[in-house]
């Protein structure tokens, strides 16, 4: 039998960075702003919302793209290690994305 890993990290609705970003969202979006004009750090900052980044998110309800946000996907920052002495798997801490308050890892088999 085999296992899955699922390595999820979450934000606090609350997060004053995740306030910030919403702010700026939508201003952009109310002046509207073409998306390729984004500021990067906004445009990087939303690009780990499941629904693939900040083009995907125009027109959404804030509700929505918040829960996006609280939730993050860790997965591809997680990577597997085998030596002599066993296996497992290493998480760079210095990926994490920013807010990120509290990591879950998900063991099935």
């Amino acid at each position: 039998m085999s296992m899955s890993l699922i390595v999820e990290g979450f934000r606090s609705p609350n997060d004053p960075t995740l306030k910030k970003m919403m702010a700026v969202l939508k201003s952009l979006e109310a002046i509207e702003i073409d998306y390729d004009d984004y500021p990067p750090d906004v445009v990087e900052y939303f690009s780990t919302h499941p629904y693939g980044g900040i083009g995907e998110l125009g027109g959404r309800p804030d509700e929505e793209i918040i829960d996006g946000m609280t939730t993050v996907d860790l997965d591809k920052i997680l990577v597997e290690w085998r030596d002599d002495t066993g296996e497992g798997f290493e998480l760079d801490v210095a990926s994490i994305p920013a807010g990120v308050r509290k990591i879950r890892f998900r063991a099935s088999w």
